[in-house]
């Protein structure tokens, strides 16, 4: 039951945070992959 809990607890909170906010970061993310890739690539 202590796993279940755990389990539970971090799918909704999973889900919470990142149903929300990973649509908003889905633009920004991908700047951060391909431009943050290729800056440290560069220096």
């Amino acid at each position: 039951s202590h796993r279940d809990r755990l389990v539970g607890s971090t799918d909704r909170q999973a889900e919470a945070d990142g149903v929300r906010p990973g649509r908003r970061a889905a633009v920004p993310s991908w700047d951060e992959i391909v431009f943050g890739t290729r800056r440290k690539k560069q220096e």
